[in-house]
């Protein structure tokens, strides 16, 4: 279903297709899907354990032993983004940039830690020579893992005060690249490389530095979140 979904978003956008088009598509969790029955159910912000289709206290335990050796479960998630499936969720999303008509050394990666409507993109360029040592160690991927486990389930509650914290900064990112690109091929048309080596390096750890502290900023808006709509009063 995922699959289809994707291919249904890329067929509308082909002959546009770039980082900027297919970021959105990542985060896709379609918004109605009718069922063989006929029912209609709303899929956009609405965990499938949570809805009123699935049945899935009851199939959590067997009550019975088993009359064959296999069981349907029904899997009705269309969107391409798996935010809320617990099991078979999106774990990371990464996005590989290759253009005939740059340099070798500006093949990117888009890389996204957890689902990625939860988290942000973070840019990673072949050429880099250095990585900040928060995403060579698990320190950067438990940042990301923290704030999709506290919103796991309150997707509605957390989503805004998340997007608030990274949407500017991917927006400024996909501001910058084209721009930094240009930079880095015309030091290395005059022969600059030392200086483009130095550029390549401070633009993707400027970024990831950006990206950690975006990170920070949803945990706080998903506390703030939960503290305004919480019913606890102090004693």
């Amino acid at each position: 279903m995922r699959y289809q979904r994707a291919m249904e978003l890329l067929t509308k956008a082909n002959g546009q297709i770039d980082a900027g088009t297919l970021i959105p598509f990542t985060r896709d969790h379609y918004d109605t899907y009718k069922l063989p029955s006929g029912k209609v159910i709303d899929m956009h912000q609405v965990p499938f354990y949570s809805s009123d289709v699935v049945d899935w206290y009851n199939r959590e335990w067997m009550a019975q032993w088993p009359k064959k050796d296999t069981i349907e479960t029904s899997m009705y998630i269309r969107g391409v983004c798996g935010h809320d499936l617990g099991w078979g969720a999106t774990s990371s999303t990464g996005m590989m940039i290759s253009r005939p008509d740059v340099p070798n050394e500006l093949g990117l990666m888009l890389h996204s830690y957890m689902q990625p409507c939860s988290s942000t993109y973070v840019p990673f360029y072949v050429g880099i020579t250095k990585v900040d040592s928060r995403y060579s160690t698990p320190q950067a991927a438990y940042a990301f893992h923290d704030i999709a486990m506290r919103s796991f389930g309150y997707y509605k509650l957390y989503h805004e005060g998340i997007r608030a914290a990274f949407d500017p900064y991917e927006n400024q990112l996909l501001t910058d690249m084209p721009t930094f690109e240009q930079q880095y091929i015309s030091l290395r048309n005059s022969g600059s490389n030392e200086e483009a080596q130095n550029a390549i390096n401070k633009f993707v750890a400027e970024k990831c530095d950006s990206a950690l502290k975006a990170a920070d900023k949803a945990l706080a808006n998903m506390e703030e979140a939960t503290v305004k709509n919480s019913d606890w009063e102090a004693r």
